[in-house]
């Protein structure tokens, strides 16, 4: 572990979404990733966020404390992350903000996804240093309508989605790659892998195309795995599905993806959604495994030299020849498994490098942001800002 060189920062995290471990995405796993290294730094971490729904008992116990409390209480607050996490209805979220913006004092404040633009004006209306980490190149959560503020900065998840935050928003934002913990992921890859894994069996990640490979390939074992909790409807579409096809397992979620990556020979990633990073993709590779993947959004960045590239739209026998050339061809599959645990190994990914990276920039952000609320044309500025939105 890197150890802190600066003084700790007072880290909020903030968002309307559900959060780990209650929904499990990789912006999510990015951000909890983040802060779980940084707490272990020595840096005061909170974390604010809507309570999933999905979590009856859970529900129903907030509902009952609401009531008890004569709906003075705002969030459920619990240390399950390692670190404190309140969570509330998605529209109290921005009230609990404020409430921990007074209380925990933070010196940045860190938020992402669902309500990250009215989570910032609030940071930036009460004078924090605000860092908004953008993970997709379609803008569904910040669409630029936040006023510019020095206190406001954006963060990318890779550099092809700075690229789109310049050109379509103007701003100058700088890459940090979403940190992954190895000990998640790392398997005991001693017995010989046999599957063609394929995860997260949504339309958006390419389910039609994994369920046509496997349907050309009968003779290869596929494993298709649950990344979050699906809708019971969804569950029962792929096990429909797939009936006909004796290849393919479906393996629910679990929390623990050793398991799947210890059976993984190779990773299918035929992404159909303009993906910033792709997780699985560099968790993959971190075992050594070759992936075939999408050439789209950050994915080839992720792979690399790790694994294939195919056109998302490229008809599934171009797939299947990808993938049965890699698990033919003991000789080609050798170099590849070199090459993802190489890739894999490049310091831009460094868990460590990473959370580095935010420190510095958050604490420039900080320094300037200060300097900045100290000039005493900040409230005119900040008013006029806010009006123009």
């Amino acid at each position: 572990m890197t150890p802190t060189t600066t003084p700790p920062l007072r880290v909020l995290y903030a968002s309307e979404r559900a959060y780990v471990p209650d929904r499990v995405d990789g912006a999510l796993y990015a951000a909890h990733s983040l802060l779980s290294i940084l707490s272990r730094r020595g840096h005061p971490i909170e974390a604010v966020a809507s309570i999933g729904k999905q979590q009856r008992a859970r529900t129903l116990n907030y509902r009952m404390m609401r009531a008890m409390s004569a709906r003075r209480l705002l969030a459920m607050p619990d240390n399950r992350n390692g670190y404190p996490t309140r969570r509330a209805w998605e529209e109290l979220v921005g009230d609990v903000v404020v409430e921990r913006i007074r209380a925990f004092r933070p010196d940045v404040l860190l938020t992402q996804l669902d309500g990250c633009e009215r989570i910032a004006r609030i940071g930036i209306e009460r004078g924090v240093p605000t860092l908004v980490w953008v993970h997709d190149n379609e803008f569904s959560f910040f669409r630029g309508n936040v006023p510019r503020s020095p206190l406001l900065l954006t963060l990318s998840a890779t550099d092809f989605v700075s690229r789109s935050v310049q050109h379509r928003l103007g701003h100058q934002s700088p890459v940090l790659y979403p940190p992954v913990r190895l000990g998640r992921c790392l398997a005991n890859r001693d017995a010989e892998p046999d599957t063609v894994t394929f995860i997260n069996p949504v339309k958006e990640k390419g389910v039609d195309v994994a369920l046509a490979v496997a349907k050309l390939l009968p003779h290869r074992r596929f494993l298709f795995v649950e990344a979050w909790p699906l809708r019971q409807e969804r569950v029962e579409e792929l096990e429909r599905a797939i009936a006909d096809l004796p290849n393919v397992t479906f393996r629910r979620w679990s929390e623990d993806v050793r398991p799947v990556y210890a059976r993984t020979r190779v990773l299918l990633a035929p992404s159909q959604w303009v993906e910033a990073f792709c997780t699985v993709v560099f968790e993959a590779n971190a075992n050594g495994i070759p992936v075939v993947a999408s050439r789209i959004g950050g994915i080839p960045t992720t792979v690399g030299r790790g694994g294939l590239l195919v056109d998302p739209d490229a008809p599934a026998e171009e797939w299947a020849a990808a993938v049965e050339g890699l698990l033919s061809d003991a000789s080609c599959y050798r170099r590849f498994t070199r090459l993802a645990l190489a890739n894999a190994a490049r310091d831009e990914f460094n868990a460590d490098h990473i959370v580095d990276r935010f420190i510095s920039l958050a604490s420039a952000h900080v320094t300037a942001g200060r300097a900045y609320a100290r000039g005493p044309a900040y409230d005119d500025t900040l008013r006029a800002g806010l009006s123009r939105r």
